[in-house]
Order: structure tokens, then C-alpha cells, then sequence
């Protein structure tokens, strides 16, 4: 059972949410812009509302995984590698080349559900630093950096698999990270 639950996980994150709201709108998000399938870049082309669209798309993936993981009475350590799973779906979506989205959206969706207490961690790191660093995705890395603290820090080590998560969102950022740092 816990073999489906993660291909179901990895499935599920497949779905680009980007790539149907620009087909919706006949442009393919994967030729505009930077090309990614996340919020960032259907906004950036298609609006607000294509933006908001792709978050809740993306981030109710994560969530979803969770509340299913939860409902089939699954240990927090298989709920957190289906949280893997998901966002490693949407990082490499098999019918898209293993091009995707960065993840964060459903990164976060899924961090939500998964411990709100938790997730408050990476929130008061990325709030603390936004201030000094003045960029989004930097300070996001410090929120992952947090998060991942604080789960150490809670002994809960079970958890680890989602600093494996938060390792691969900051990968798929680095090139953020080079151009706000250089």
C-alpha cells in the first residue's frame, strides 16, 4: 500500500497546475518567460489571477498528500517521503521532459498541512531576513533553513526526509540565488 500511496504522490505532482491554467488561456507557459510551470511565471505572463490559480493548484497538491496520508493511517516519516514524492513530481513531471516548476508552492501547501506549528518556523525565518536580504527567494532558503533546524531541534528525526525536500527546492532555486547574490 505504501509503494501506491508514493507513486500516487509522485503522480499527483505531475499535475502541472501552470501548464493547464496557460493552455486555458492558449499560451504555453513553457515558452514565455523563464519557461518554468510555478505561480511566478504564470503571473508574471498571464496576471494575477493565474498567479493565485497555480497556488492553490499547486499547494493543494501538498496538502492533499498529506490529508491522504493521514486518512490511510500512515506513519509521519511515509507521509513525509509522499511529501517528497509530490514535490519531486513537480519538480520532474515524467510527460513534461522532467521540466517543471520550482516547488515552492507545493512545498509550502504541504508544510502546512503537514505541521502548521512546523511550518511556523520557516515563516519566522523567511519574515526575520526578508528585512535584510530584500529577496523573496533568499530569504525562503533561510526559512528552509530554519524549518530544518527546528526539526533536528525537536529530535523528531523520523522528519528528515523533508530537509531532503527542502535540500531540492534550494537546488532548484540556485540560479535565483546567484543572480540576487552576485
Amino acid at each position: 500500500m505504501h509503494i501506491f500511496y508514493l507513486l500516487f504522490c509522485y503522480l499527483l505532482g505531475t499535475c502541472m497546475t501552470a501548464y493547464f491554467v496557460g493552455r486555458w488561456n492558449g499560451i504555453n507557459l513553457q515558452k514565455e518567460n523563464t519557461g518554468n510551470l510555478g505561480a511566478r511565471n504564470a503571473g508574471r505572463t498571464l496576471g494575477k489571477t493565474a498567479f493565485f490559480l497555480t497556488v492553490l493548484g499547486d499547494g493543494g497538491k501538498g496538502i492533499a498528500v498529506v490529508l491522504l496520508g493521514r486518512f490511510l493511517g500512515f506513519s509521519d516519516f511515509w507521509i513525509t517521503l509522499g511529501i517528497l514524492f509530490v514535490v519531486a513530481g513537480h519538480l520532474y513531471p515524467f510527460w513534461l521532459r522532467f521540466k517543471g516548476g520550482k516547488g515552492i508552492a507545493t512545498g509550502i501547501g504541504a508544510l502546512l498541512a503537514f505541521s502548521p506549528l512546523l511550518l511556523l518556523a520557516f515563516l519566522g525565518g523567511l519574515s526575520l531576513s526578508l528585512p535584510f536580504t530584500k529577496s523573496l527567494t533568499i530569504s525562503m532558503i533561510i526559512g528552509f533553513f530554519t524549518y530544518s533546524v527546528t526539526i533536528l531541534l525537536t529530535g523528531r528525526y523520523e522528519l528528515a526526509v523533508l530537509i531532503v525536500m527542502l535540500t531540492l527546492l534550494t537546488i532548484e532555486h540556485r540560479q535565483n540565488i546567484i543572480e540576487r547574490v552576485t
